[in-house]
């Protein structure tokens, strides 16, 4: 893009996609100046809805770096920024994405916020992965007990949601449903249907899955092992917070044995789980 002269504009819209990735491969810092960047190209070309989906994407970030607060207050910004200028869909991912970093124990916010984002995808009939998500995570809040007070009315939905300044939920709603009676209506449907869908099946994690999540560390650590040179820091640090966790210790102790030289499957595996095994399976097996 660079070489046929695009704009920095352009530029910036087609990294932005990027940091998504950069996300899921633990490259944080990388996510970050990334993120500056183009906040910085979008702000200075006006681009509203673009700062607003940065300003979210930077939540994503700050809940990544363990950061709940800060991703409460940069989603906060981006809810705003979203009903300057009103799309229905990147206003129900934001209110998704404040429901899941809001501090759990504010559980009547948490709820209307959750529900505020069902119904905008329920009238304006969008079906995808973003709504389909929260659906689930709005029948799992509507099981929190008998004592749960629930917002069951547009109007006691957006008392709540409405506390964030720019924030029009009621109004957006009124439009999309043609009238507040048909508003409450289709507010009292979603309600009854959420809590009647089943629980999400409980299973085991997926191997396969699990070896495509983790396919750059372990290319990573086969290639360093091969040529029994130090990993890359972005990996060796990903590797350093990923044995902080109890699901993942072991496999890292293990993976770092083969970087010193451990061969042996059976004592590498001792004290692995099957996904951590498959793991740790992939990388020997790419070993000259």
């Amino acid at each position: 893009m660079r070489a046929r002269g695009a704009s920095a504009y352009d530029i910036a819209r087609s990294r932005f996609n990027d940091y998504g990735s950069l996300l899921r491969l633990g490259r944080l810092d990388d996510a970050d100046a990334l993120l500056a960047d183009c906040q910085r190209v979008f702000t200075d070309t006006g681009d509203l809805d673009m700062v607003g989906k940065t300003f979210s994407a930077r939540a994503a970030l700050a809940n990544s770096y363990g950061r709940p607060d800060e991703a409460t207050r940069l989603e906060y910004t981006a809810l705003r920024l979203s009903y300057i200028r009103p799309d229905p869909n990147a206003i129900a991912i934001s209110h998704h994405n404040l429901a899941n970093y809001l501090d759990p124990t504010t559980t009547g916010l948490v709820l209307a916020h959750r529900i505020a984002a069902t119904l905008l995808y329920h009238l304006t009939g969008i079906t995808s992965t973003w709504q389909a998500n929260t659906a689930q995570a709005l029948s799992h809040h509507l099981t929190g007990g008998p004592d749960l007070d629930i917002p069951d009315t547009v109007a006691a939905v957006d008392t709540l949601v409405s506390q964030v300044d720019g924030v029009r939920w009621a109004g957006l709603v009124d439009s999309l449903a043609g009238n507040r009676a048909t508003a409450d209506q289709a507010l009292h449907d979603l309600i009854n249907a959420a809590r009647a869908l089943p629980p999400e099946p409980v299973s085991g994690p997926d191997p396969d899955r699990r070896l495509a999540a983790w396919e750059p560390i372990i290319s990573a650590v086969a290639t360093a092992a091969n040529a029994r040179q130090p990993l890359p820091t972005e990996v060796d640090q990903v590797l350093d917070e990923l044995a902080k966790a109890n699901d993942w210790a072991n496999l890292v102790a293990a993976l770092r044995r083969v970087l010193a030289g451990d061969r042996d499957r059976d004592t590498l595996a001792a004290h692995l789980d099957d996904v951590d095994t498959a793991i740790l399976a992939a990388v020997l097996d790419r070993l000259s």
